[in-house]
């Protein structure tokens, strides 16, 4: 842990925008919290190259995450990693409907995020997303009934 924490990442969200032909960011288990992911969120648009994400083990709830799903650059942002957070079903449908427009997503971690059966329900749609070839969804208490969640 780095332990960058919201100060941080506020100035980190000032450079930012200088760094467009950024591709990878990786910011695991930073503490950066819902306040630290928002502050990087406002930058995200300037981050034209940014493709892949990795903001596990941050202590983000869903706010945080949605907040930050509206603000990635949809035509770029190819592999997001949010495992270890703590998003829980209200997490997954927001992410649901606000990664519905990523349209080049390939990768989407959601390990240990506390989803839930009902979380991975609200996560289906996703599932019309033609690129989207993986969706980590290990250690979220899915049980028997989750593991088949919507499928024929």
């Amino acid at each position: 842990v780095n332990g960058m924490g919201a100060e941080g990442a506020g100035r980190l969200s000032l450079a930012l925008p200088s760094c467009s032909s950024l591709t990878s960011l990786n910011l695991r288990g930073n503490a950066l919290g819902d306040v630290g992911v928002k502050l990087l969120s406002w930058a995200a648009p300037q981050c034209v190259s940014l493709a892949e994400l990795d903001l596990s083990r941050n202590s983000i709830t869903a706010d945080g995450a949605c907040f930050l799903c509206r603000k990635l650059v949809p035509e770029v942002i190819v592999n997001l990693d949010l495992a270890g957070n703590f998003l829980g079903e209200e997490g997954a449908r927001s992410l649901a409907l606000s990664l519905k427009s990523c349209t080049s997503l390939s990768r989407l971690e959601l390990s240990r995020c506390r989803l839930g059966c009902q979380g991975i329900r609200r996560l289906l749609p996703l599932g019309r997303n033609l690129r989207l070839s993986h969706v980590g969804l290990g250690l979220n208490d899915i049980g028997d009934e989750g593991g088949g969640a919507g499928l024929p």
